[in-house]
């Protein structure tokens, strides 16, 4: 295993190493015995007491079937795994091993089977995957710092020695450099740590990180104390109404002829009835089919922070309920249950209140799914409804996802904008056209979001790198190494790189990155993304490149080798192969990520350059259109400042605005008609929209 010391420049120079997953963390090479147990007069070796102790430094299980040693001559059997921060101990007899630790080996590679012992005088060690390539090497002695060799015969030694005086030879930390002696210590009066923390040494896992997997939108179990949870129809439930249609208030919308008694969705809560948690949503529908398609009846719940509030579903890949229907359709096959979304990306000043002539305004972008078959019989049991967070005009089915069909609503931007979901309902449509009735009594449950997906993270996208990045940083002894955009040097003439000029070498290190503000939360990601970025160098004359992130207290990091062709490479790395590294071993919060930069190791890099382009995790996607020109910009004039106001373009989100005053006219829209232009202020995140200029 090669391993790379390296100094990293924070306040002070902190010793750092990289190391493998997989790390030989123990060995027990000449095990001592006293043959009358408490008499240290009396002793013996016993080569029976060999063990090998093998540490999972990584953050995911590792798969050792059919891995090989050298050294003694050993095959992992298929099935062999190490979960991350565990043990493996590898025993030549799990009976003596047993006898002397009281506890059990994991394997043992057998006594008197030929297949060798470890030797007494030192050797070399090597564990190498089912493919063959190396994963770990130790080259012990039993001299020196090894632990001093055995000088005498016990009790009258001079020192304590892992060479047939009883200590095996333990790995001070895993983060450490197991092929320097240094690395290595004995612990006196002991026959070893196998399967746990070594002596007072800590080791740390690089730990594991889960998130929510499928949070509760409403579990229904009983009504919620907002009391305009379910949305009031003030103005009558009908759309109209037409005449004779129901004109009085209620919180369900039905058709526009419908009629009092005839459509409706009534609710109540069930404790006896329920698919999980303490109980149900209960709804006798009733669906009044006045119109020449049929008719409906639905219940609508709207975000309660009408101006500004979403609902943000994008993490998901699906929304799920659950049904049951313990009576038959009255009739059956008229009635189909309809989970609808309503999205608000390209609503201005929004309202729930509709007004005549508003285009279906208050409906927003409105996505219906449709559930197959209609209701019918009644079910046996709870049905489950999944629904794709995915929109097609051919769906028709919920299996395939929602549809904006163009019967209700408006048209915005034409994409399904799952960050911008403003509310939902459950529609009971009916394709009886002859004014009759139709009705059901459906309970629902368990309204949640399902297949959590990974949210990709962006450093720099082939254009710039977003706010949340800010201005990089650069460190090295002597200069430090620069980040700059160069226009046109991406992958292709009309995207940009990142420009890497290296620091000073004589550290063995520079670096450049950038200070994440806020911070990413990377909770979820952690375990399942992967991290990836595209370089060009001509020339590159240190050792390798180094990622690192860093949050809270720890620092992970994965070493990368680079190719100098002048040709592109794109580098992928999982998240989950970092390891702990720059001198810490512990503390890496995962949902409070800082700092993400690349280090340069070895000498002889100094002023050479590589060019850097789509760094991000996951897979993003970017709108590289220019957004629209704000509208209703006005100055007004006060006694001692002005003020500037504007309207926020629409469909945007989380764009801020830039505002420039000058005494003469913009000639253009061009960053050059800034010259001499007063600035009034920067960055005015959406939503503000005024700016004052003294």
């Amino acid at each position: 295993m090669k391993k790379t010391l390296i100094f990293f420049f924070t306040s002070l120079f902190a010793l750092s190493l990289s190391f493998s997953q997989i790390v030989i963390n123990e060995i027990m090479y000449n095990p001592y015995y006293e043959t009358t147990p408490g008499d240290p007069n009396t002793y013996d070796t016993d080569d029976d007491g060999e063990f090998i102790e093998f540490f999972n430094a990584g953050q995911s299980d590792v798969d050792m079937s059919n891995w090989t040693m050298d050294g003694i001559t050993y095959t992992f059997p298929s099935g062999t795994t190490i979960a991350p921060g565990k043990y493996l101990v590898l025993a030549r007899s799990k009976e003596r091993f047993k006898a002397d630790h009281g506890t059990d080996a994991d394997l043992e590679w057998g006594p008197g089977s030929g297949n060798g012992a470890l030797s007494n005088g030192g050797e070399k060690l090597e564990v190498k995957d089912a493919s063959g390539n190396v994963v770990d090497v130790v080259e012990y002695d039993d001299e020196g710092d090894w632990g001093a060799k055995s000088s005498g015969t016990p009790p009258a030694a001079a020192a304590a020695s892992a060479d047939g005086l009883g200590p095996s030879l333990e790995l001070k930390d895993y983060e450490l450099d197991n092929s320097l002696a240094s690395s290595w210590v004995i612990i006196t009066g002991k026959k070893g740590t196998p399967g746990a923390q070594n002596g007072p040494f800590r080791t740390h896992a690089a730990g594991t990180w889960t998130g929510d997997t499928a949070p509760m939108i409403n579990s229904m179990d009983a009504a919620s104390t907002d009391t305009a949870y379910w949305q009031y129809f003030g103005w009558g439930p009908s759309g109209g109404p037409a005449a004779g249609g129901d004109s009085l208030g209620g919180h369900y919308e039905v058709n526009t002829g419908a009629v009092q008694d005839s459509g409706f969705v009534n609710v109540s809560y069930s404790t006896d009835v329920k698919a999980q948690g303490s109980g149900s949503m209960k709804l006798n529908v009733s669906v009044h089919g006045t119109e020449g398609w049929g008719g409906y009846s639905k219940l609508q719940h709207m975000h309660p922070d009408t101006a500004n509030g979403f609902y943000d579903w994008s993490k998901y890949d699906t929304v799920s309920f659950q049904y049951h229907m313990p009576h038959d359709a009255a009739p059956k096959s008229i009635i189909e249950l309809r989970f609808n979304v309503l999205e608000y990306s390209n609503v201005a000043d929004p309202t729930y209140v509709p007004v005549d002539g508003d285009g279906g305004k208050t409906l927003g972008e409105f996505y219906y799914s449709f559930t197959v078959p209609r209701l019918g019989d009644a079910t046996s049991d709870w049905v489950t409804v999944d629904i794709p967070l995915t929109e097609d005009p051919n769906n028709w089915d919920n299996k395939n996802g929602f549809n904006r069909t163009g019967w209700a609503g408006i048209s915005g931007n034409t994409t399904f904008d799952t960050d911008r979901i403003k509310g939902y309902t459950f529609e009971f449509s009916g394709n009886a056209t002859d004014r009759s009735v139709s009705t059901a009594t459906v309970y629902i449950d368990n309204l949640t979001l399902k297949g959590r997906k990974t949210t990709p993270f962006v450093y720099f996208n082939g254009k710039a790198s977003p706010a949340d990045m800010g201005s990089p940083f650069g460190w090295g002894d002597g200069s430090a190494s620069t980040l700059e955009v160069v226009s046109g040097a991406g992958t292709s003439t009309e995207t940009n790189a990142l420009k890497w000029t290296m620091g000073g070498d004589g550290w063995g290190v520079t670096g450049a990155g950038w200070n994440i503000n806020p911070n990413h939360d990377m909770s979820y990601e952690w375990m399942k993304d992967t991290v990836q970025f595209k370089y060009k160098t001509a020339k590159f004359s240190g050792d390798n490149i180094r990622l690192q992130y860093e949050a809270g207290s720890g620092k992970l990091v994965k070493e990368v080798s680079i190719t100098a062709d002048d040709a592109w490479h794109t580098v992928q790395v999982p998240l989950k192969d970092f390891v702990y590294g720059d001198n810490t071993t512990s503390g890496f919060d995962t949902t409070k990520v800082k700092v993400f930069q690349f280090i340069a190791q070895g000498k002889g890099y100094a002023g050479e350059t590589m060019m850097i382009t789509e760094a991000w995790t996951g897979k993003p996607s970017f709108d590289f259109v220019s957004p629209a020109v704000a509208e209703n910009v006005d100055a007004i004039p006060g006694t001692y400042t002005n003020a500037v106001v504007w309207d926020d373009v629409v469909g945007e989100f989380g764009e801020t605005y830039s505002v420039y005053a000058s005494r003469t006219a913009f000639s253009t829209t061009h960053s050059d008609s800034l010259q001499g232009a007063d600035v009034v202020a920067m960055a005015i995140v959406e939503g503000t929209q005024e700016a004052y200029h003294d």
